[in-house]
């Protein structure tokens, strides 16, 4: 079933803003903001951006099995790094004043935030956030609005013979205590109208090139992808922020992010995306970086003790660790590490009755233990494996009894008792899936009733009741899919009328209500457009289409 961008994601909103588009006078708001010389405009600009972090931070993802509480936002962004936020975005606005031309107007604010509620994928949390201003129309275009606009428009422009990111921390300077506030001329009791159709084909709304073999997060306010093969076949170290609320982008920034790579792995803590391994033109990598959302900044990970680098391995996230193993590299050993990002430290795991060698197999963390399944090695496909302790750092092999046929380039996932693993290579032989119980070191199989067809280079997503895949390659390019209900042991195809066009490795993640699928290879090209699937209703969304050109 096809539900409209218009009913799917704009109709909460727009009920919720009608009050406020329809009724609101500005005039108060107006002259408040109009009196205001540039010192007190600065201030406030600060007391505002303070409210968004603190919302933000509000809704970021805190993984369950972290072993420490959330910590508060001032612990994480300081007030201080806000206040540097806000100044550093007051010099872009300067820059483009002085560089372009370009002086935002309040037809430009308001026509931004009228795209915003038409096409916004949150729209409760927009509407809440956009409450914590009181619903006051000209000071969400001034603190919410103006500084993505600027954003946008300043690097829209820039030359592309350098990264932004690059040439912004070598001239920033320039721009830096030049700012001047002038109030917008507008006229009281004004309305804003949310136009009939929405404009989401006009806007650049400045995705990452197209690309495979890359990785994403989940952050609880945005997804975050990074690194890849472009279609030039060039490795890269670019990477982007979707953020659904405001249905936009924001480059990931390149200073000291990590060098150039394909198939990464990455691992969400909370606070940091980590990335590490991967495979650079010749080099098997054993550099990485932690990226920072709150802050836009990269950290490279410790080499010191660091595992050789490798390709085709695993990564978990333990809750105060992010655990490496297995892999391919010219020593193919079974060797893996332990990184602690809070000293920035290696450790590395016991060798002993860890399994043989391989790569492209999986792994999971159970909330004490990481059971690594699967893989080529020795033998082309394996159905083997091994769980590890790292309280205790040592292995036990689990059972091979009843377990699925051997298999590589398969899905794991952790349903909170079970691990669940589904699909992969050889084809057509490791169609079907199974569940492994740690607790009594056992496996069975899962119904193959209406499950989809055997694939390889698919995604997956757990959602809390049901594994979804979707995507990949078995000869031919697919845009089927399917549920699988743990609980009653089921498949339900995914809906194909509105799905996205065909594509293999692309990637995906779980926002908690949707999957949101990206990139990957669409037959023709390495894309750079995306889906949203809403599992409840069935429901594709096609809406990630991105095209070239300024929206002003």
């Amino acid at each position: 079933m096809y539900v409209s961008l218009k009913k799917s994601a704009c109709l909460m909103v727009c009920i919720a803003f009608s009050v406020l588009l329809f009724s609101f006078s500005p005039a108060n708001a107006v002259t408040q903001w109009q009196k205001l010389d540039t010192a007190q405009y600065i201030e406030k600009r600060i007391q505002c951006q303070m409210v968004i972090e603190d919302f933000l931070w509000f809704h970021q993802l805190w993984p369950e099995n972290n072993t420490q509480p959330k910590p508060l936002r001032s612990d994480i962004i300081s007030n201080q790094k806000i206040e540097a936020k806000v100044l550093n975005n007051l010099a872009q606005e300067t820059a483009l004043l002085q560089l372009h031309g370009i002086d935002l107007d309040e037809t430009a604010l308001h026509k931004e935030l009228n795209r915003i509620i038409e096409t916004s994928q949150l729209p409760a949390r927009l509407t809440e956030l956009f409450k914590q201003f009181d619903n006051d129309v000209q000071t969400i275009s001034e603190c919410f609005i103006r500084p993505k606009l600027v954003h946008q428009w300043l690097r829209q422009r820039h030359d592309i013979k350098q990264p932004f990111s690059q040439w912004w921390q070598s001239n920033q300077q320039i721009w830096h205590d030049k700012f001047s506030y002038q109030p917008i001329k507008t006229k009281h009791n004004q309305r804003i109208n949310i136009p009939a159709s929405n404009s989401t084909n006009s806007f650049n709304r400045l995705a990452p090139i197209g690309r495979t073999e890359h990785v994403a997060v989940w952050t609880g306010n945005e997804m975050i992808v990074w690194g890849g093969l472009d279609d030039t076949f060039s490795v890269v170290n670019t990477g982007g922020r979707y953020n659904p609320m405001t249905n936009t982008w924001q480059d990931t920034d390149t200073i000291q992010s990590p060098p150039p790579r394909r198939e990464p792995m990455a691992v969400w803590t909370g606070t940091e995306m980590i990335v590490w391994g991967g495979f650079n033109t010749s080099i098997f990598e054993n550099t990485g970086g932690r990226y920072n959302p709150n802050t836009d900044v990269w950290t490279a990970t410790s080499l010191v003790n660091a595992p050789d680098g490798v390709v085709g391995h695993s990564m978990i996230w333990t809750g105060d660790e992010m655990i490496i193993w297995g892999g391919l590299n010219p020593n193919n050993s079974n060797e893996g590490g332990r990184y602690d990002p809070s000293t920035d430290t290696w450790s590395a795991t016991s060798l002993f009755n860890a399994p043989t060698v391989r790569n492209s197999h999986t792994a999971v963390w159970t909330g004490s233990n990481m059971i690594v399944w699967g893989g080529s090695g020795s033998t082309p496909f394996l159905n083997d494996g091994g769980s590890y302790n790292p309280s205790t750092d040592s292995w036990t092999a689990i059972s091979a009894v009843a377990a699925p046929t051997g298999r590589s380039f398969h899905s794991a996932v952790w349903t909170g008792r079970k691990m669940l693993i589904w699909g992969g290579a050889p084809i057509p032989t490791a169609l079907t899936g199974g569940l492994y119980n740690p607790q009594n070191d056992s496996w069975e199989t899962i119904s193959n009733t209406n499950e989809p067809s055997a694939r390889v280079n698919f995604t997956s997503v757990w959602t809390g009741t049901e594994f979804i895949v979707w995507g990949g390659f078995n000869g031919l390019t697919l845009n089927t899919g399917g549920k699988y209900n743990l609980m009653s042991d089921s498949w339900t195809p995914t809906n194909v009328n509105d799905a996205p066009p065909p594509r293999n490795d692309a990637i995906a993640v779980w926002t908690g209500a949707e999957m949101i699928v990206w990139g990957g290879f669409d037959v023709n090209a390495r894309t750079n457009t995306g889906a949203r699937y809403e599992p409840l209703s069935d429901t594709w969304i096609v809406d990630l289409i991105f095209k070239d050109g300024f929206d002003q």
